[in-house]
């Protein structure tokens, strides 16, 4: 079986060598790599629904479109991060009102 350690490490390591001793006397060494984080997770929409659609497009301002299947409030991003990130702002700044 495969398993990945991760760890919380200063930018400054990334790229440098690393090696983990086990209390089995077993040794293994490896490179420090970056991780990309992945999108943020989806609030429900300001209707309470979980389910939306997901519309994808051509233009480059809104290549991914996210309505809400219940009451359809709309977010639109240039990529997946970004159209969750507005998804998120938009519930808020709604809720806030």
């Amino acid at each position: 079986m495969k398993a990945i350690i991760k760890l919380d490490i200063p930018e400054w390591q990334i790229g440098q060598e690393v090696t983990i001793r086990f209390p089995d006397t077993m040794v293994k060494r490896g490179k420090c790599e970056a991780v990309k984080p992945g999108p943020e997770k989806l609030l429900p929409c300001i209707c309470g629904c979980k389910r939306r659609e997901h519309w994808y497009g051509t233009n480059d301002e809104n290549r991914i479109i996210l309505k809400c299947s219940k009451c359809g409030f709309k977010a639109a991003g240039k990529n997946e991060a970004d159209v969750h990130r507005k998804w998120n702002e938009a519930v808020k700044e709604k809720l806030e009102e």
